[in-house]
């Protein structure tokens, strides 16, 4: 199979991100390993949006590892979104059209045989998430990414 790995452990004032760029690189040398081809964009560095679109038209999965900053992805992995989503070759629209009023909303796009796996650090012990009587009220971690879920 062909991964993507988006390394999101972005630095902030030059420091940081050394958990997600670990984990990133443990993913890559396990699924080298068992055989996979594996292309790690690191959001450190700068990239090209029409090889970051061929990266993903290639892969059959993207995995995408990120610190939990301000309880979202850190703003350089959402700027990748707004650059690289954005493609004409990746995104068919919301889905609606005047055409087809039955179509609805959510249901455009053009990478329906893609998998994704979102893999998140975090300063907070489990329970956190779990726990309603805490700081993120029960929802968990797929509540708390409920919009990073959508856009996959």
């Amino acid at each position: 199979m062909n991964f993507l790995i988006i390394n999101a452990g972005c630095r902030i004032n030059g420091q940081g991100g050394t958990l997600s760029a670990a984990m990133a690189e443990l993913a890559e040398r396990t699924l080298k390993h068992h055989g996979h081809c594996v292309v790690v964009t690191d959001l450190n560095e700068p990239y090209v949006v029409a090889d970051e679109v061929k990266k993903i038209l290639e892969a059959d999965v993207l995995i995408f590892q990120t610190p939990g900053w301000w309880m979202t992805t850190p703003w350089q992995l959402i700027k990748y979104e707004d650059d690289v989503f954005v493609s004409p070759e990746l995104c068919g629209g919301d889905g609606r059209t005047r055409s087809d009023p039955e179509k609805k909303y959510g249901s455009g796009g053009f990478l329906t045989n893609k998998r994704y796996v979102l893999s998140t650090t975090w300063n907070a012990p489990l329970e956190a998430f779990t726990d309603p009587h805490q700081f993120f009220e029960g929802k968990g971690l797929d509540g708390l990414f409920m919009p990073f879920h959508k856009t996959m």
